[in-house]
């Protein structure tokens, strides 16, 4: 085999692997009453507070769609919206404690479950 084709080979294995690990964080962020969309929205909030379009822009989305997002998390108490102390005319959105309870939550699931797919491949190697 060529060293071409070695590497086509590792790419399109790499790619298969990293598709089963996000349909495995998909799992596991269902199973916590989350999408990765919410989850990245979470964790960006986590940073301090952020207006819609930075969030958009942070999570890659588009405004009315970080709109819907925003409305749906404030509505299940995992985002607050605050007057932006720098622009009246604007809101900020922060971070809940039901919201960050929930983010630790989520996080501490994937972090476990990917450890244990870590610890798994490389004894695999081994």
């Amino acid at each position: 085999m060529s060293a071409v084709a070695g590497a086509e080979r590792s790419g399109a294995e790499l790619l298969e692997r990293v598709l089963e690990l996000a349909q495995r964080a998909r799992v596991l962020l269902d199973a916590e009453g989350l999408t990765i969309r919410r989850y990245r929205a979470l964790r960006a909030l986590s940073g301090g507070p952020l207006r819609v379009g930075e969030l958009a822009r942070a999570i890659e989305v588009r405004g009315p769609t970080a709109v819907t997002l925003v409305q749906r998390l404030a509505d299940e108490g995992f985002v607050e919206r605050e007057p932006d102390p720098t622009d009246q005319r604007a809101t900020v959105l922060r971070l809940s404690e039901r919201g960050l309870a929930r983010l630790d939550e989520a996080h501490g699931r994937l972090v476990e479950e990917f450890d244990r797919i870590a610890r798994a491949s490389s004894r695999a190697l081994l």
